[in-house]
């Protein structure tokens, strides 16, 4: 075993509950619990350091953490919506989870890493996966990456677009293919269901002549806004997906990456709790297709059943995942594409 370092876990914390971290068992002594503030150009910056004993304690062995009587750590009971079910924000402002949301660092034990056979690996999954960017990085030529999707694949609720999972990817593919200039291409839209990206692809993507996109829809789809209908169904929603995995196949050369959604609040009035069938779907379209799928879903999963709550990673307390929740979507590329994400790094053995 190895000693692996977590750095920037959201946690929530309520009243005097125990809220899990993600890995166990935590090393005693190292972990930092503080609020993060975020500077000028992006970058984020610890701000007020919270202490053991004064504002909270914690279980090291079970990685368990809870707020004291006297806690400074914000309590979300204060939350307008705590405890609500079928809550609706609509018209309001102030529903989000930011000034209840505070930050861990923390080493654990975990399993030793591949060293450098990881960027080997690496190197050569992205290279299978992504052929056509491997083709253009042999040939010194530019590869641009186009994204598509709703608000999550936008940025929406990071701390800084920098922190969002496709500029995140955008930024690891300029070391996986380094002989190319990477040009990014924001294309999503929030609020956006499938069907709305398939009718504007011919408009807004084809003529980029992407060499790779990644679709990630299924969050709007699943949602019920008009009673209790989802806005698409299920069937519908591989067929178009489907479609424009064809077009692109049809008239570009690009690789696609298909993107399974995460899990929205299931306390929230909109939510059809159905978000696991578009995520199957996501994955059945590209074994259909022969297109690669980076499982978001699957990974988010395992953070709940870890104990990870749905307000320690959702900023907006709907569906907008914190910067937290995008490395989950960076994991899950990560994951697919051999790499190491970036969030959690080595430390000393």
């Amino acid at each position: 075993m190895n000693q692996k370092r977590q750095i920037g876990e959201a946690v929530v914390l309520t009243k005097q509950d125990s809220h899990a971290l993600r890995y166990v068992p935590v090393r005693p002594g190292s972990l930092s619990l503080y609020e993060r503030e975020t500077g000028a150009e992006g970058e984020r910056v610890m701000g007020r350091l919270f202490q053991e004993g004064r504002d909270y304690v914690v279980d090291w062995e079970e990685g368990r953490l809870r707020r004291t009587t006297d806690s400074r750590i914000p309590d979300w009971a204060r939350h307008r919506f705590f405890g609500k079910r079928a809550f609706d924000q609509t018209g309001l402002t102030d529903y989000g989870n930011e000034s209840f949301t505070v930050y861990a660092d923390y080493e654990y034990d975990a399993e030793p890493a591949g060293g450098n056979e990881a960027a080997e690996k690496a190197s050569a999954t992205a290279a299978s996966l992504l052929p056509s960017c491997d083709e253009r990085h042999r040939k010194g030529l530019p590869i641009t990456y186009v994204v598509y999707g709703d608000s999550i694949s936008t940025g929406a609720e990071a701390s800084h677009h920098r922190h969002c999972y496709s500029y995140r990817l955008y930024e690891r593919l300029k070391t996986l293919f380094p002989a190319s200039e990477i040009r990014y291409e924001m294309r999503a839209i929030g609020g956006e269901t499938s069907m709305e990206g398939w009718k504007r692809l011919q408009r807004d993507v084809i003529p980029l002549k992407p060499n790779l996109i990644t679709i990630a829809y299924g969050m709007n789809d699943a949602n019920r806004l008009q009673g209790h209908v989802n806005e698409v169904p299920v069937s519908r929603f591989k067929s178009y997906v489907g479609e424009m995995i064809a077009s692109l196949k049809e008239r570009t050369e690009a690789d696609i990456i298909l993107i399974t959604p995460c899990e929205p609040n299931p306390m929230w009035k909109f939510c059809s709790g159905e978000i696991h069938h578009y995520a199957e779907a996501m994955k059945e379209t590209g074994m259909r297709y022969g297109v690669p799928v980076a499982d978001v879903h699957a990974l988010w999963l395992e953070e709940l059943g870890a104990g990870k709550t749905p307000e320690s990673l959702l900023l907006n307390n709907i569906n907008h995942p914190n910067d937290y929740g995008h490395e989950i979507y960076m994991r899950a590329l990560s994951q697919l594409l051999g790499m190491e994400s970036g969030m959690r790094k080595e430390g000393e053995s």
